[in-house]
């Protein structure tokens, strides 16, 4: 789990900040409640504890603050194949691959979840 001054509550407190309408801009109004290094350390617990659902939440907003974090396809990817959802597995995947063609783990955890399809075909027949 995290260390450090977290809380011990796994819900995240949030402090309403005092601004001053004057001084304060506007977009520290909108910034995220998050940090991305945050909801990389939610989605670290959550795969720690086989949570690949809430992961795959987390890794959405991830993918929503930062779109070409391939990393965070390729661990949606992984999420999804731990969760028998191999279809969306191999759409994440590709879409790590459309944002780094060289990513070569991508490609790897594709085929071989390719391959596990194929020859599933053939057991179950």
């Amino acid at each position: 789990m995290t260390t450090g001054i977290a809380s011990p509550n796994p819900q995240t407190l949030i402090v309403k900040a005092k601004f001053n309408r004057r001084t304060t801009p506007t977009e520290n109004l909108t910034a995220p409640a998050k940090t991305l290094e945050e909801l990389w350390q939610q989605v670290n617990d959550f795969l720690d504890l086989n949570k690949y659902t809430e992961a795959i939440a987390v890794l959405d907003s991830i993918i929503k603050l930062k779109a070409d974090s391939f990393v965070a396809w390729h661990w949606r990817g992984n999420s999804f194949a731990n969760l028998g959802r191999y279809q969306e597995a191999i759409a994440s995947y590709d879409e790590a691959i459309k944002i780094k063609p060289n990513y070569f783990l991508a490609w790897f955890e594709k085929r071989v979840l390719l391959l596990f399809l194929l020859i599933s075909r053939f057991v179950l027949v």
